[in-house]
């Protein structure tokens, strides 16, 4: 991890402006290691807060209301995400993997994050 955590700087410059860029509402991170800095790092440059190691999600009205565990899982407590974007990290196997739907696709919004950042000055 610690290659990972040096060389993001520039890197993860290219990762706020993407953001930036596209303007999402809400941003879910996996709650690993790396999941979490690059988190951080964002809530920072964006200036808005995350919620940590959600576990269950639900939009109410423009806010994202996150359910965590706490005291080692023994109780559940929810907290609702009102910047803009709204972001947390989402907890390993939270969810169950869906079953594949015939013809449905998403949007994917590709960017060479990497070569964004070899240029960086």
């Amino acid at each position: 991890m610690g290659a990972f955590l040096r060389t993001m700087g520039r890197g993860f410059l290219s990762l706020g402006g993407f953001v930036a860029e596209q303007q999402p509402r809400i941003l879910l991170v996996g709650h690993a290691a790396q999941g979490k800095e690059v988190a951080g790092r964002l809530c920072a440059r964006l200036g808005v807060a995350a919620v940590a190691d959600c576990s269950a999600f639900a939009l109410e009205g423009d806010k994202l209301r996150c359910t965590r565990p706490i005291f080692g899982g023994s109780m559940l407590t929810t907290a609702l995400a009102t910047g803009s974007p709204a972001l947390a990290t989402v907890r390993p196997k939270a969810f169950a993997r869906l079953p594949e739907q015939a013809g449905r696709q998403g949007e994917t919004l590709a960017r060479n994050l990497v070569a964004q950042w070899r240029a960086a000055p």
